[in-house]
């Protein structure tokens, strides 16, 4: 047995294969998003888009239909990433129905609801968007 705490996983051990959503606009590919496939779960990781195509939402898009996939294959969650206070980049992600966010609370080790939260409470913008 190594002391290095460090190990290395073969490729092969996919623990979590990844999908991948392309978007088109003809044949100009305007959108890539990638999510993660588990057993009971998807995981949003990371979605980019032409820049030329932003006022079309090309990454909600994306996102919405990894959500959709995920509630189609009969999952019962789906993680879309980081939600971050006073940093409305990520607020996009609330509209997938802000009801049934949940967040995870490290210091009580539980989830509670999104609207619960100092981030809803604060962000009256996205509350009111949705």
């Amino acid at each position: 047995m190594t002391s290095n705490p460090i190990c290395w996983i073969e490729q092969s051990a996919n623990f979590f294969p990844t999908k991948t959503w392309t978007l088109y606009d003809g044949n100009e590919l305007i959108g890539v998003s990638y999510f993660d496939e588990g057993v009971l779960s998807n995981a949003g990781i990371l979605t980019f888009f032409h820049p030329n195509y932003r006022k079309y939402s090309p990454g909600l898009y994306l996102y919405l239909e990894s959500v959709r996939l995920a509630k189609q294959q009969g999952k019962e969650y789906f993680y879309p990433g980081y939600i971050a206070m006073q940093n409305p980049k990520f607020d996009y992600k609330l509209k997938a129905g802000i009801d049934a966010i949940e967040l995870w609370d490290i210091q009580q080790m539980h989830w509670y609801p999104y609207r619960k939260s100092r981030h809803a409470l604060q962000n009256t913008t996205a509350n009111s968007a949705i």
